[in-house]
């Protein structure tokens, strides 16, 4: 009796310790490239993000939580012509954490940036997407989606 206790309590132990060690992915990313003439392009990065979760914009103010940002591998022959732009519901709310209102983002957001090529085209572009996600009173750290475009 006592042994298939032990047992019981050890296949529960371990089914808590593999639940909690599970990567908790909330958002999803897509990256395409759209040509607009010959040497310039839209990129397009969708969020897909799960119910109840959501991202900042990034257009966070100073001091808040991480602002969803686009960096892009250093070529000097791409420039980028404005900021992004974010497509999507943008919601405002006091967050008491951080004392101060927040742009974020639930179910989509989708940021458009402009570049242009002073010469050859390459035949990618890469960069990472950095974001922060939450749910509740529950954030996520900081996440990095790397990508690669075929242009």
């Amino acid at each position: 009796m006592k042994k298939e206790i032990v047992i019981s309590m050890l296949v529960i132990l371990l089914s808590a310790i593999s639940i909690n060690a599970q990567i908790l992915t909330p958002v999803q990313w897509e990256f395409s490239a759209k040509k607009i003439s010959e040497k310039t392009y839209e990129i397009h990065c969708i969020a897909k993000i799960e119910t109840n979760w959501h991202i900042y914009s990034k257009d966070s103010p100073e001091f808040g939580p991480t602002p969803t940002n686009i960096q892009f591998e250093n070529n000097r022959s791409m420039i980028l012509l404005g900021k992004a732009k974010e497509i999507g519901d943008q919601k405002t709310k006091y967050e008491k954490v951080f004392k101060l209102d927040v742009l974020f983002y639930y179910k989509r957001l989708e940021l458009v940036q402009i570049v242009k090529f002073k010469n050859k085209v390459p035949q990618n572009i890469n960069g990472i997407v950095t974001y922060m996600a939450c749910k509740g009173e529950q954030c996520l750290p900081p996440t990095d989606a790397e990508f690669t475009i075929e242009l």
